[in-house]
């Protein structure tokens, strides 16, 4: 019976005329017109100065057959903080690696959560809605990809790997260890890229800093500079190319006009 909060919590479609209620949602529609919710709107999460849409996340784990249900949340202080997962499964438990190669093909490696917990359900408010409060955050009860040591196999790959292991002060790192899930941050991303453009100049030349972020780890930052570095010498080609056409023309013009002068 307040007609002010009404007004504002049940709108009238823009297109239909249809009444509609604000629940805070974000959703989308789908082709055979109805809508699929994909989170809170208040439930974004900031990481390594990347803006997650935890519902986004929360949408492309649901679409593992196994999975029931899934929350996504940010646990630990600004310095070791990490993305994860908590998953209710049906009686077929998938594997982190069945889960963490799902949502690689959909999702950015920043938005792929780097642990995950196995719940029999989720906790609930008095309200029946999911208390995100209540969700256990002991990182011994989190299962963490795992991740088989891999030797880097070219000079790029080895120069990368150093620089990672001298940043983290350790021993050895693997060409598929995650650079953040070692513990690194924003700062020491900066000292990475500063060091990287210290031994490959040229490759560094052509990417920011952002891409460190998205490229985390030894082997997919190496495949990113190799890239980089085909296409400058692609470009440098295409270049003298177009210089030894561009002479070539020129010395063409000049043999015409010559030809024209000894004519007369």
């Amino acid at each position: 019976r307040d007609e002010e909060r009404t007004k504002a919590n049940f709108i009238i479609h823009p297109r239909t005329g249809e009444r509609l209620y604000r629940t805070g949602d974000r959703g989308r529609y789908l082709p055979d017109g109805t809508i699929e919710i994909l989170g809170r709107v208040d439930f974004q999460i900031k990481l390594r100065g990347y803006r997650i849409e935890a519902g986004e996340v929360e949408a492309a784990l649901m679409q593992h057959p196994a999975v029931q249900t899934a929350i996504v949340k940010v646990i630990g202080d600004s310095q070791q903080a990490r993305l994860v997962a908590y998953i209710v499964s049906g009686s077929n438990l998938p594997t982190v690696e069945e889960l963490s190669d799902s949502l690689s093909l959909k999702l950015p490696d920043y938005m792929v959560p780097s642990s995950f917990m196995f719940l029999d359900a989720l906790p609930l408010s008095v309200n029946g809605k999911v208390d995100r409060q209540a969700l256990p955050t002991e990182l011994d009860l989190f299962r963490s990809r795992e991740v088989v040591y891999t030797a880097p196999q070219n000079e790029i790959e080895r120069s990368i790997a150093s620089i990672f292991q001298e940043v983290l002060e350790i021993e050895e790192i693997g060409v598929t260890n995650n650079f953040f899930d070692l513990g690194a941050n924003s700062l020491l991303i900066t000292t990475v890229y500063r060091k990287l453009g210290e031994v490959l100049p040229v490759q560094i030349a052509s990417i920011s800093l952002v891409d460190l972020f998205n490229y985390p780890t030894v082997r997919t930052l190496a495949q990113r500079l190799i890239k980089v570095k085909e296409v400058n010498i692609l470009e440098q080609k295409s270049v003298e190319n177009q210089q030894k056409l561009s002479q070539g023309k020129d010395r063409l013009k000049q043999r015409l006009e010559r030809s024209k002068l000894a004519s007369k």
